[in-house]
């Protein structure tokens, strides 16, 4: 735990680590691949946005919506891996979204320490703020 930038230069740094896969910021993506320049390695990084759920043509569409859901509002979808970006293929698409809104609908949003609470709130005002605009 700590600041991404300091937390991700170390291992971009060591010449133990062979490969680094990173979803997350655009500050702390350059940082990481600034120190990579000294030491390259396998680099995969997401930067700039959230992680993207792809739903193929042949996907069981009930399978498919639960890890959707779970992306996206799994930790009141402020997790540096949550998946606000759905890639979904046209032939189902219709089908996958109709699955999403009712799932969406059914959770059960409260405290986040009551039972049954599948999203509690988001940390802090500002975020709110944000969430909202």
């Amino acid at each position: 735990m700590g600041a991404g930038g300091s937390i991700g230069r170390r291992p971009a740094e060591s010449p133990e680590v062979d490969a680094i896969s990173f979803p997350g910021s655009v500050p702390v993506g350059r940082e990481i691949a600034a120190a990579d320049i000294a030491n390259p390695t396998k680099l995969q990084m997401e930067i700039g946005s959230k992680n993207v759920l792809a739903v193929t043509e042949d996907a069981d569409l009930d399978l498919a919506v639960s890890p959707a859901l779970g992306g996206a509002f799994g930790g009141t979808g402020q997790k540096c891996a949550a998946s606000l970006r759905l890639v979904v293929h046209d032939a189902i698409h219709d089908a996958f979204v109709d699955r999403l809104v009712a799932g969406a609908r059914a959770m059960k949003v409260g405290h986040a320490l009551e039972e049954g609470t599948q999203m509690g709130p988001v940390a802090s005002a500002q975020q709110l703020r944000e969430d909202l605009a």
